[in-house]
């Protein structure tokens, strides 16, 4: 795995840094291979970037999106591809929904923000339901945070958790 690459924008004055989203899916292809995962799911669709990023490396690919346009960006990109699901509706009600369907070893790429009204502004942060439900229903694979920096404090590494199951 080569070294982060980071990129910087600044919102109402503050100055951010994180890695990249290239680099973001580079670490879960690098994760998928290494731990032999060929299940994939996301919270936040992002229009579906990551999921094509993705596609190649994994068998099946679920992505939970909260915000109707978001969602209907990445249901019209896969819509009827049998390798991709996207469910539309808060990860902390969808998710524990589709754990139950999940019987195989999985990646999941969680997202530790809410940054507005296209991601879900007003919503408590799921974040925590989200983990509870993958630990609760014992399920193997790796948990990996994105955006972790934004939930807590800065000294997570690179906005990225790493939970093992």
């Amino acid at each position: 795995m080569r070294p982060p690459e980071y990129v910087e924008w600044t919102h109402d004055g503050k100055t951010f840094k994180q890695v990249s989203p290239a680099w973001k899916r580079e670490l879960l292809i690098d994760y998928a291979k290494r731990f032999n995962l060929r299940t994939f799911v996301e919270t936040g669709t992002c229009g579906g970037d990551t999921i094509a990023a993705l596609y190649d490396h994994f068998d099946k690919l679920y992505s939970i999106e909260v915000h109707g346009y978001v969602y209907s960006l990445g249901y019209e990109r896969f819509k009827g591809d049998p390798k991709v699901t996207m469910i539309y509706g808060d990860s902390a009600v969808e998710l524990p929904r589709l754990l139950y369907r999940i019987t195989e070893p999985a990646l999941y790429w969680l997202d530790a923000h809410l940054d507005g009204p296209a991601n879900g502004y007003g919503l408590a942060n799921p974040l925590m339901t989200e983990i509870s439900a993958i630990m609760s229903q014992k399920k193997e694979g790796i948990i990996l945070v994105d955006d972790l920096d934004f939930a807590r404090p800065a000294e997570w590494h690179n906005g990225v958790l790493r939970i093992s199951l």
